[in-house]
């Protein structure tokens, strides 16, 4: 499967109807659309912690911050 990365607006999207829930106790229904984004965001979030550590394996700087 491709992987398609979401664009600046479809997080900015997720990141406003999150933060409706934590300011004002809105109820989030996650659509089809939302799990959808959600689930590519957080695909994106681990290849990039991946590439990261593989990264800091190849530059012998495991462990260090």
């Amino acid at each position: 499967m491709a992987r398609t990365d979401l664009l600046e607006h479809e997080i900015a999207q997720l990141r406003r109807k999150a933060q409706r829930v934590i300011d004002v106790g809105d109820v989030w229904t996650v659509s089809k659309l939302d799990a959808d984004r959600l689930v590519r965001l957080t695909g994106e979030v681990i290849e990039l912690r991946n590439r990261e550590a593989h990264s800091r394996h190849l530059h012998d700087l495991e462990g260090e911050y």
